[in-house]
């Protein structure tokens, strides 16, 4: 076992106090890194996407309009479930906001309310997240406001930029 714990031979050893790196030794450490990059690299999309995982099954970059006959079209995208995850498609069957939704909603005036760890939040038709997921429960956009119960309890409406008003739109 050496210095940093790991009992193979010829890993990443941290060298003895006497002993110096010689230029062939910093070589092929370098080329180790280079590939332990390129191996955490290359795995990292994969994790972080969630596909693959128990949550979201590897999803495919198209789904044939056919097999989802329930599938209605909002401001050009409709909603997808694949697994226990819902996303968004395109009229041609194409991904535009890939599944990783518990559920969602059609869109209204731009956004949809989509819900991800129990909380309602709002995305945009790119599937960047505009309004942060705070509201139990919430509903779609009408007028430029929607109705939404924040997480103390009060109940309210927000706008396209999430302010936050107590009462209703009419109030």
């Amino acid at each position: 076992m050496n210095r940093i714990g790991i009992t193979t031979d010829r890993v990443f050893a941290a060298p003895r106090a006497s002993t110096r790196w010689s230029r062939t030794a910093l070589e092929s450490i370098s080329e180790r890194l280079l590939v332990l990059s390129f191996v955490v690299l290359s795995v990292l999309p994969a994790v972080s996407s969630g596909e693959g995982t128990e949550d979201t099954p590897s999803v495919p970059a198209r789904v044939d309009l056919r097999d989802h006959p329930k599938a209605s079209f909002h401001e050009g995208l409709a909603a997808v479930r694949i697994g226990d995850r819902w996303g968004y498609v395109d009229r041609e069957g194409v991904f535009v906001i890939r599944p990783r939704f518990q559920h969602v909603m059609a869109f209204s005036e731009g956004l949809a309310r989509v819900k991800l760890d129990d909380r309602y939040g709002y995305v945009d038709r790119n599937g960047k997240l505009v309004i942060d997921y705070l509201y139990v429960p919430a509903h779609g956009f009408e007028n430029g406001h929607a109705r939404v119960t924040a997480p103390d309890g009060r109940t309210g409406v927000i706008d396209h930029s999430g302010r936050f008003a107590p009462g209703r739109p009419d109030d």
